[in-house]
Formats: C-alpha cells, structure tokens, sequence
C-alpha cells in the first residue's frame, strides 16, 4: 500500500502561528518535525463509531461508519454499516458491544476486504468538549424539552424559542430523547450539531486546532496520534470532495438485514479505488410533507419506507409548517448529473407508485421559482438544507396517478 510522506511548505506556515503563541522554541520544533513527518496511508480506511450510553453494563454503537480517505487527491467517501445488518449470524452491533474496537474492525475487515487500521470512537464528552472549543451554536426549539434525572446528572430544561448552545446545554440539548420520535428525534440533532462542528472547524486558528487535536488524542478512544489528527485537518479541512456510498443491503421477508452479495464484488472495488459509481452513490435528498396535515410520525413512516425499498434514507425531513403547501408531488433536482437524475426518477416511481410527480431539472428547467419560495420559506422558519442537495422531494396533498 502506498506511503505517503509530507513534503510541502506547511513548516513555515505552522510555525509562523506558533510564535504568535510563544511556544518555547523546542517545543516549536517538535511539533512542526512531528506534523511535516507524519506517514499514513493512502487510501486510509477509518471506522468511526458513535458509542450510546453503557445500558446494563453494555455499550452499543449508535452509529457504525467507514471513512474512506485518498490523502493525495482530498476524497473522502462515507458508507454507513447498519447496525443490524446481519454477518456470520451476528448483528454488527453484537460485535462491537462483545469484542469493543477490535472485534467490529475484524469484522468489517473481513467483510468488505479492506484493512480498518484507524479508528476514532465518540461518545457524549466529545460534544460537550467540542461545544466549548467550537460554539456557541445557534439551535432552534420549537417545543419544550424538558427531562430531569438525578441518576445521570441530567436536567433538561429548554422552552421554546431560539438558543445559542455551548458545552454543557449543547450536550443536554442533544441527549434529550423524551419527545414523540425519541431516538429519532435525538439523532437528528446530533447531526445537526455534528455539521455545525464541521463547518467550524474550517476557520478555527493553529493554537485552537492543535488544542482540540490534544483534547480528542487524550479523551477519544483512537488509535490516531495528535499530530496525525492536525495533519489530516488540515489536509481536508478546506478543500475536499465528500461523496456518499450506499453499503449493499438486502432485506429479508422475515425483517433480516443481510449484505446484498451480487453488488457487493462491485461496492468493495469501488471503496478500495475511491471511485463511487453513480450506481453506489447515494443522493442527497430533502423529503418535505407538502400536504395540509403536519404530523411528526411523517419522518418515522417515511424513514421506514425508504429503509425498505431503497436501502437508505433521506438525509433531512421537513414536516413541519413553513406556510408552503402543494396540491401534487414534486421533484426538485438540483444536481447536475444525468444518472444521478435517472436515479432519483426511478428511485420515485418504486417508492411511491401511486403519486403522479413533476420532475424540475435544474440543468435544464428555468421554471424553479417555487424551488426558490421553500428554500426561503425554510430560512425565514430557520431552517436550512445542508448543501449539496440532488433533490427536494415534496410529498403534496394529491396521490393519483
């Protein structure tokens, strides 16, 4: 596998800010020689986990993904691995509550003939670490959350309105699960608060990086070292490509989650070259309730239909009131790839086979102003798609065909 040493002019740049801070002169040196020597693979495969809270003395994976970096070209692809997806009898979760860190790597290793070398676990002190070092983020709450338990130190106490979260509140804002979609609801926010974080990890000073490289090093569980971490922010903090690659799933009658092994030849190809095909590419859609009736059980439905027939799900749901509504089905795609847009199309007809949809191509229509209406509807209701987006997908009020 091919090495790949650091040979370009960040040593200036790194100690230039350095003695901004006046770090001691040996310490400077350290670092710059620690970061400019760092040595990692390429394509380097990292499995990031989200650790849930230990429950009767077992800790579960919340989320179990693989990050799939090709340091020279700045491409990074994301698969996400179903927690219950079925291997050798056992779910993927089974391995990482028996065996921890080692036990899942094998057997996402052995399963997609790739090596897991790297890893980064998260849990809750993360969050609250990084709303700190990160924030204040700005969260909107529409209906109260309130939820106090002496036994976990938790004491959730927001109304509604417009807040700016930083460690403590941010965390307590993300771990409530007492509302009608629970767990949902709690994962949702998670994302949202986790791309924040990306977004403002792009603009944050030398001292800063190097102190939030430090803190993670010492309290997240990896096998990364600090300077390896401050190596790949900088590489990949401000100009990458990120794709998307949908693991090869196939559900069962009996509800079983198994890998679809005809596509998965291709998929493990794909991961080990970086090169996504359309075909494995997953689009980035916004599925709006267009109809009159707004109900949060629209997410926990839909999720479940799209899980079932297309094997992945929507990556933002948008069911509440914005005073927007629509007497049929529309497609808005925005992406500008002809597959993708066939994708999207067909994807559509299977989901929803009795709803007759306009498709609005913006490659060729001009004709999207009502595009233009929701996303500024969305921002005046403070809420914003996480760009890029293929497609709006708006569920309206009629189903016929």
């Amino acid at each position: 596998m091919k090495k790949l040493v650091i040979y370009f002019g960040i040593g200036s740049i790194v100690a230039g800010v350095l003695l901004l801070f006046i770090i001691p002169g040996y310490l400077l040196r350290l670092a710059v020689n620690k970061i400019t020597s760092v040595d990692l693979p390429s394509p380097l495969y990292v499995l990031v986990i989200g650790r849930d809270e230990v429950i009767q003395r077992t800790t579960r994976s919340d989320v179990i993904m693989i990050a799939a970096l090709d340091i020279e070209k700045g491409k990074v692809v994301l698969t996400n691995v179903p927690r219950d997806l079925l291997h050798n009898g056992k779910k993927m979760n089974y391995y990482f509550a028996e065996g921890g860190v080692p036990l899942l790597s094998k057997a996402i290793s052995n399963l997609c003939g790739i090596p897991v070398d790297y890893y980064l676990v998260v849990d809750y002190r993360t969050f609250k670490y990084l709303g700190d070092a990160l924030g204040p983020i700005e969260v909107v709450v529409k209906t109260p959350m309130k939820y106090y338990d002496k036994a976990q130190n938790l004491n959730i106490d927001f109304s509604p309105g417009v807040y700016k979260l930083n460690g403590p509140q941010l965390l307590a804002y993300i771990r409530y699960r007492k509302g009608g979609l629970g767990d949902l609801d709690r994962i949702r926010r998670e994302k949202e608060v986790v791309l924040e974080f990306m977004k403002r990890i792009k603009y944050v000073d030398m001292k800063t990086l190097l102190d939030i490289a430090g803190y993670l090093k010492r309290n997240m569980e990896t096998n990364f070292d600090m300077y390896q971490l401050v190596y790949l922010a900088l590489r990949f903090r401000k100009n990458f490509k990120l794709s998307f690659a949908t693991f090869p799933t196939k559900l069962l009658d009996n509800g079983n989650l198994i890998v679809d092994q005809h596509k998965l030849k291709t998929f493990i190809k794909e991961l080990r070259t970086l090169s996504i095909s359309s075909e494995n590419q997953i689009p980035r859609i916004l599925l709006v309730n267009g109809k009159k009736s707004k109900t949060k059980v629209f997410q926990p439905i839909e999720e479940a239909r799209w899980k079932k027939i297309a094997g992945f799900t929507p990556v933002e749901y948008l069911w509440e009131d914005i005073g927007l509504s629509y007497h049929g089905s529309v497609a808005f795609i925005t992406t500008k790839k002809s597959s993708i847009y066939n994708k999207i199309r067909s994807l559509l007809v299977k989901l929803y086979p009795h709803r007759k949809f306009i498709f609005l191509w913006s490659a060729y229509s001009q004709d999207i102003r009502d595009y233009y209406k929701l996303v500024i509807a969305m921002a005046k209701n403070r809420k914003y798609l996480d760009y890029p987006i293929d497609a709006v997908v708006i569920l309206g009020e009629i189903d016929e065909k």
